[in-house]
């Protein structure tokens, strides 16, 4: 958003700036959507449990890579 509203170019028409405008405005009413927002915690959440299941197996697979066998010990 930020490149829509302060990053321009000084040299920018007045119809591209009104459609910048006019596309920040709508991002900024999408963000305060609450369907938007639950739809973001859902994703949010579903990518979070997907990370910490990878995250577990991960240092499952790192256990015990060499064990010693019984008759070694």
């Amino acid at each position: 958003m930020n490149r829509l509203t302060q990053n321009r170019p000084a040299e920018i028409d007045p119809d591209t700036e009104n459609v910048a405008k006019e596309i920040t405005t709508l991002l900024n009413n999408l963000n305060n959507c609450e369907q938007l927002v639950k739809l973001k915690s859902i994703t949010f959440n579903a990518w979070k449990e997907k990370n910490e299941t990878r995250n577990k197996r991960k240092i499952k697979s790192t256990e015990n890579l060499c064990p010693i066998s019984p008759s070694k010990k």
